[in-house]
């Protein structure tokens, strides 16, 4: 018995035992913040047009959104197919009897191979495919006044297209061709126009082909393609007041407001 109480006083009287150290792990380094931009649409319509410089994805986006298969350009290649026909009786031109569908694939080829000659003759020669791309705002260049200025001033802008990127040159402080200053504007030959125009007068000539020598009917084509740019540039100096005329008349004829 005394030898049972001095054991127990023992046990109560000792020190308890320090649990064993557990080895936190060591400190993660902090993971990086993700890019809020790197996961945006870049092929959207918002971001093709206020980009300032187009990665080769979005110049391929572009040309496939914007020109080959856009609404415009479907809807131009059912218009021209379906009035041709009468086209034809008011200027006395004889009928070739080719039925709608002929018609409808001709125009759509017409256009996909200016947008594919274009696209390429971009890429060749560093254009922006763009009309009016929003770094010309660096310029800060008064937009001329006036109908006939205005006129001059669309049909000048059809034989250039621009450039906007930083040319290293020594002694720059600059080690980037990012397009910051108006001095990184440059403007540079329309060759994609003419190229997108010829590749429209082929596919004419190889689409419809006839009694004409194939080169003739092919520099005929092209050379109607090309002048064809001329009145988009046109229409691109007056889209503003063209829209508002539009607006007027559909208020006045059918009270759309």
């Amino acid at each position: 018995m005394v030898a049972l109480v001095f054991a127990l006083g023992l046990a109560l009287g000792a020190e308890p035992q320090a649990p064993a150290a557990t080895q936190n792990p060591p400190p993660s380094a902090e993971a990086p913040l993700p890019d809020p931009y790197g996961h945006r649409p870049v092929c959207e319509s918002m971001f093709l047009t206020s980009d300032w410089q187009l990665s080769p994805k979005q110049t391929a986006c572009d040309w496939i959104q914007n020109r080959v298969f856009s609404t415009p350009a479907l809807l131009g290649a059912v218009w021209s197919a379906e009035t041709t026909p009468l086209w034809n009786r008011l200027m006395g031109r004889s009928d070739d009897g080719s039925g709608f569908s002929r018609r409808f694939v001709t125009n759509f080829g017409q256009n996909a191979s200016k947008s594919t000659g274009a696209f390429l003759g971009g890429l060749l020669f560093h254009e922006d495919p763009r009309v009016a791309p929003p770094y010309l705002i660096l310029q800060r260049e008064p937009r001329p006044r006036g109908f006939w200025k205005r006129t001059a001033h669309a049909l000048e802008a059809n034989f250039v297209s621009y450039r906007c990127e930083h040319e290293l040159g020594s002694g720059d402080t600059r080690q980037d061709h990012d397009c910051r200053t108006a001095g990184d504007v440059h403007l540079v030959p329309a060759v994609s126009r003419v190229t997108g125009s010829l590749a429209s007068g082929y596919a004419l000539a190889f689409l419809e082909p006839s009694a004409t020598d194939m080169r003739t009917r092919a520099l005929r084509g092209a050379a109607s393609a090309y002048a064809a740019t001329f009145a988009n540039s046109l229409f691109v100096e007056f889209k503003p007041e063209l829209s508002a005329f539009a607006g007027k008349a559909l208020t006045a004829i059918f009270g759309v407001r």
